[in-house]
């Protein structure tokens, strides 16, 4: 059984939105973007309350009509001050097709005409991460893409969450375009995730990754990455499984969970490896996360997902290590007397992995916990309060007197050891790059992403230094 414990409400301002979601802002623990279907993103503080949107496309881009957004995304360096991506996000929206507008399209080298919207993708720019407001002089048009309806939107925009700095991979935007039903053997509207690389390069927007599959392939556009997927809903990736990609997806009248790889193509052959399916109802159309934080243990790597029947709302996971029949297990009952029992919630994460719930019926975000996360082994029943019995509150304090009188011998006989690795542990863990200088005879520290010299240690204050080979000793001068 679960519980809610509220986090922060929006209330009002966005109540019954048609799409909603709820991103924490890696900058601040108690900060969340908020966007919705007409067009509005908020930044909600917990400790504050403000209703203000941070951006309306509207009047951000009063030149569009008919505007719907569709998906946004953080930029995996949204935190991190003086690197490229700092207090950067990116939003896809639907608008009537402009033909006469100059922009950047990815066009279809099959179809040509007949189109009434595009979805268009646009990168915007906060002055700060954690108390932003933002910069309108910043906004930059990425891409368009033609479509013929405002349904055949861009579903999700989305980072690989556990790519490192140093990867190739870091920081390529993967772009998810629900199929058309009528154009399912068009590569381009055949359901697609495209990849781009949303940094400006030279006099254009973007740049395409010279690890894209289809570079060769002139029948395909460069920047699709994988395509066939149908009516594409998710993008998923799992931290333990290598980096998986998994793909929940509408394929042939049936919801799929699958794992997919640059170069797929499935508009003839269904994926290979298919974690999940499921019949085409509306407790799966709710989003997915695939659960890596530390409060349970037993739900790591599990895909996770809520379902409402019976007026009982359950959480439910899908082991995505397993090749047999698709098994959907019951993690719990999710109870709230004060939850209003329309269909209208979501399952989302905080910057730790841990498990957030809203109610997009009154724009409210709680933390899901139960007995198993937060501790109480042995629950007692209410007004029932444990008595010690006679003489054990003397062995007690006998007991607790012996430990520790043993804690603190051993602590003594330690200390210097303890003290080494406390010190190794706080320079590996405050600094990531150590410089020495010759001429000053000196170390340099500098912090994660940083140039600049965060601190500086000269050789005559180091009294000891000792070489490790796999976490052991093997050297220590004195």
């Amino acid at each position: 059984e679960f519980q809610l414990q509220q986090i922060a409400a929006i209330g009002k301002a966005i109540k019954n939105s048609p799409w909603l979601t709820w991103q924490a802002n890696p900058s601040n623990n108690s900060q969340y973007f908020i966007a919705d279907g007409s067009g509005k993103i908020y930044l909600l503080d917990n400790r504050q309350s403000q209703q203000k949107a941070l951006l309306e496309l509207t009047q951000a881009l009063p030149q569009a009509k008919d505007i719907r957004l569709t998906a946004f995304a953080l930029h995996p360096n949204f935190s991190i001050r003086d690197q490229q991506g700092y207090a950067t996000f990116y939003t896809a929206h639907t608008e009537i097709f402009e033909p006469d507008h100059k922009a950047v399209r990815i066009k279809s080298k099959i179809q040509k005409s007949g189109f009434q919207y595009e979805a268009v993708i646009t990168e915007w720019q906060l002055n700060s991460s954690s108390a932003p407001s933002l910069d309108h002089e910043k906004k930059r048009e990425i891409l368009r893409i033609p479509v013929n309806n405002k349904e055949d939107s861009i579903e999700q925009l989305a980072f690989d969450p556990y790519q490192k700095p140093w990867s190739d991979d870091f920081g390529l935007l993967y772009i998810a375009l629900k199929g058309n039903d009528n154009l399912s053997q068009t590569p381009l509207y055949s359901g697609t995730l495209l990849r781009i690389n949303p940094a400006k390069f030279g006099m254009r927007s973007y740049s395409i990754p010279a690890s894209n599959p289809f570079l060769q392939n002139n029948n395909i556009p460069n920047e699709i990455y994988l395509l066939g997927l149908q009516k594409v809903k998710q993008l998923l990736w799992s931290k333990q499984d290598n980096h998986a990609l998994f793909i929940k997806h509408l394929y042939n009248k049936q919801y799929l969970l699958s794992m997919g790889q640059g170069g797929n193509d499935w508009r003839q052959t269904q994926p290979q490896k298919i974690i999940a399916q499921f019949s085409q109802d509306s407790i799966y159309e709710a989003p997915f996360v695939i659960y890596q934080g530390r409060s349970y243990k037993g739900l790591i790597d599990k895909a996770l997902f809520l379902s409402l029947k019976d007026q009982a709302l359950k959480l439910n996971s899908i082991n995505l290590n397993s090749n047999a029949e698709t098994i959907i297990n019951n993690e719990g009952v999710i109870k709230n007397n004060a939850l209003n029992k329309k269909a209208n919630f979501s399952l989302h994460q905080d910057k730790n992995g841990e498990l957030l719930f809203s109610d997009n019926n009154t724009g409210t975000l709680y933390y899901l916990e139960s007995a198993l996360a937060i501790g109480p082994e042995q629950a007692l029943p209410e007004n029932e309060n444990p008595q010690p019995e006679p003489g054990q509150t003397g062995s007690y304090v006998l007991l607790f007197v012996i430990a520790a009188g043993v804690m603190a011998i051993i602590l003594f006989q330690n200390r210097d050891r303890i003290q080494n690795k406390i010190t190794r542990s706080t320079l590996h863990k405050r600094f990531a790059r150590f410089e020495y200088d010759e001429e000053s005879q000196s170390v340099h520290l500098f912090k994660r992403h940083q140039e600049e010299i965060d601190n500086t240690l000269r050789l005559a204050d180091i009294i000891q230094s000792e070489i490790l080979l796999n976490g052991h000793s093997v050297s220590i001068i004195s």
